[in-house]
């Protein structure tokens, strides 16, 4: 028997040891991963040098490769990398949260006119989103963390709605409307103190009147009346009215403006009958006075 001394079996130990070792070295199988706000969460290996990348996703599906993006439902999931060469491996699992996509919109009025409110709401409301309304130009009532607003326009100009959009998992978004707030009309008739209120005029039965309005911005005029008849141009300032019957009636003006802001004015008419004058008187002789009676 050939004798082998201790040293040189140590030695042949260790040897194999090392190699096992070296063979079976645990690789970085760590990974980042950044959501989007659509749902979507990108992935990335930390370590980009290794022959495969194997990912499962959480939800019954996988990929290959060291940088990946993945589409997800609203949940928690827990991801796995496995990464490998020709002779080692290695992996990690992360827990992941993806949240509610942001996909609302503002709807609501883009032109308004002066002394009106208008309602402003998000398509596709949610509980699990939280908001925060802000606005210039206006006034605003109403829950201000709700998924809808009220607003009150006072002031002609350019107001801004905004809301901004959370879904608690670190995708914000800032939903923006522009407002523009035209003047309202203020129509008033000659004879009225204020604007639509309303003036009692007398005339005599089928007698020809005008009648006229006045007004601080540029619109259509749309004159009515209950019997009267209109005997000039439609759409302006002025009109012509002659009433055939006695008794009150009314006239009214409505002025539109292109953008739908409107004012009315409404005056009350008394017609009167026309008088009938007849005269009397006896004989008279020439050269003397004769007395006529009516």
């Amino acid at each position: 028997m050939k004798w082998t001394s201790p040293l040189r079996f140590i030695l042949s130990v260790s040897a194999f040891l090392i190699c096992y070792t070296c063979t079976n070295a645990q690789l970085n199988g760590g990974f980042t991963y950044q959501s989007g706000c659509n749902g979507s969460v990108t992935f990335t290996a930390v370590q980009q040098t290794y022959s495969t990348y194997t990912w499962n996703f959480g939800d019954n599906t996988t990929g290959t490769g060291p940088n990946v993006v993945h589409p997800y439902t609203q949940g928690t999931y827990t991801v796995t990398l496995t990464v490998q060469t020709t002779t080692d491996s290695g992996g990690s699992s992360v827990p992941i949260y993806v949240g509610e996509f942001i996909q609302q919109q503002i709807t609501g009025p883009t032109d308004v006119c002066t002394g009106t409110n208008a309602a402003y709401l998000l398509t596709n409301p949610s509980a699990g989103l939280q908001y925060n309304w802000l606005v210039s130009g206006a006034g605003m009532s109403g829950n201000t963390h709700a998924d809808n607003v009220q607003l009150s326009f006072n002031t002609a100009g350019a107001a801004v709605l905004s809301v901004i959009i959370s879904n608690g998992a670190g995708c914000d978004s800032i939903l923006k409307q522009n407002i523009a707030v035209h003047q309202t009309p203020k129509l008033i008739m000659p004879g009225q103190s204020n604007d639509s209120s309303q003036v009692q005029f007398v005339i005599c039965q089928n007698t020809p009147v005008w009648y006229h309005v006045l007004t601080n911005t540029p619109g259509n005029i749309t004159w009515s009346s209950g019997n009267g008849v209109m005997l000039s141009a439609r759409g302006v300032d002025s009109m012509l009215f002659s009433f055939p019957s006695t008794g009150s009636t009314t006239i009214q003006a409505v002025e539109t403006t292109p953008w739908g802001c409107t004012d009315t004015v409404i005056a009350m008419v008394k017609v009167s009958a026309n008088p009938v004058v007849t005269a009397t008187a006896g004989n008279a002789c020439l050269g003397n006075e004769n007395n006529f009676i009516a």
